[in-house]
């Protein structure tokens, strides 16, 4: 298996995530869905520079500040998890519960209000990263454990642990 390969399996590609592989060039694609049309893409660089090249986003302007990642992967029931990133919303999405990613830190006012009428009635829980910047706006908020830094840095046996810690707490 290759570096790029194992790279993609260790962050918790599935091979039913929708996504194009440029096993040549190292990179991936993720398209971005709204209302069922693809509106966008981000892309990754694995071998890039990760504060200037490593991400790239773009959103056609008329969905630019409402589209998340993810919403064509969600099952429609229970909580609605919401991540900063692509990869912490996969980690999640593997656990078997409804994910999305904000593909930034601090989301536009008309994405929080479109999440709030996308999760219709579920409860928002935000998985911040351990820095803190998502915000609360959520009805539930939690960082990772274990001094992890976001939901991808944790193995898929502890996020399906921690998420179901999680699931425990709001339904109480």
């Amino acid at each position: 298996m290759t570096m790029f390969r194992e790279h993609l399996n260790d962050r918790g590609l599935k091979p039913w995530i929708k996504s194009w592989i440029d096993y040549d060039n190292e990179v991936i694609t993720f398209p971005l869905y709204h209302g069922g049309k693809m509106v966008g893409y981000q892309r990754y660089n694995w071998q890039a520079d990760k504060k200037h090249e490593r991400y790239y986003t773009w959103i056609t302007e008329a969905y630019r500040t409402t589209t998340p990642y993810g919403v064509d992967n969600c099952f429609g029931h229970g909580p609605l998890f919401v991540t900063e990133g692509i990869w912490d919303a996969l980690r999640v999405f593997a656990c078997w519960v409804d994910c999305v990613a904000l593909l930034t830190c601090s989301p536009h006012r008309q994405l929080k209000q479109w999440l709030r009428m996308y999760a219709d009635r579920r409860p928002i829980v935000l998985l911040a990263d351990a820095d803190g910047k998502m915000g609360n706006w959520g009805d539930y908020r939690f960082l990772p454990p274990d001094g992890a830094k976001d939901a991808n840095e944790l193995s898929h046996e502890r996020c399906f642990e921690w998420v179901t810690q999680i699931k425990k707490v709001i339904n109480h």
